[in-house]
């Protein structure tokens, strides 16, 4: 099986580097711009134009930042800067971050609640029995001797299945 694949692999390959060498060996046009001619272009132009309000912004305090969290303007940036100096530690001693406060304390877990396994139905055929039990959220089939997830099917009967669990065993009967 890697044989045709290795055939493969190598086939695409020889395919790609071919169709590379044809259009390679093909000589590039070059593209010519004509210009246009000095004469062709309007003289009452300007070279620059100003943005109408450009000025105004520019010289507003009252623009809004985008590009920070809180969306400041100048001043108030400027404002929050002189706000947050460092400390200098004196007499070379290090600044040390003040104490923190002690967590909340956390609430007691209730246990898990126990779940009753149910029988939902037998099912019976030529290579035995097996039962349709729903337990820990799940629907599981199980033949006699089988468990899984902390349940046991012991015993399958007719209308009734032997289940052994954490609590003890059960017999888990058709409704």
């Amino acid at each position: 099986m890697q044989d045709w694949k290795k055939s493969g692999l190598a086939a695409l390959l020889l395919i790609i580097v071919l169709a590379g060498g044809i259009f390679a060996s093909e000589p590039e046009e070059e593209a010519s711009l004509a210009l246009p001619e000095k004469a062709a272009l309007p003289e009452e132009r300007p070279a620059h134009q100003a943005i109408r309000g450009s000025e105004q912004a520019a010289a507003s305090e009252g623009l809004k930042d985008p590009f920070t969290l809180t969306h400041e303007t100048r001043a108030e940036r400027s404002k929050s800067a002189e706000g947050k100096k460092p400390a200098v530690p004196r007499g070379g001693q290090e600044a040390r971050p003040a104490a923190l406060p002690a967590p909340p304390p956390v609430p007691a877990l209730k246990p898990p609640s126990v779940q009753e396994p149910k029988l939902t139905g037998i099912i019976s055929g030529a290579s035995g029995q097996l039962a349709l039990v729903e337990y820990g959220g799940k629907s599981l089939t199980l033949a006699a001797g089988e468990g899984t997830e902390g349940l046991t099917v012991t015993a399958i009967e007719a209308r009734r299945v032997l289940v052994s669990t954490p609590q003890g065993e059960k017999w888990l009967e058709l409704p």
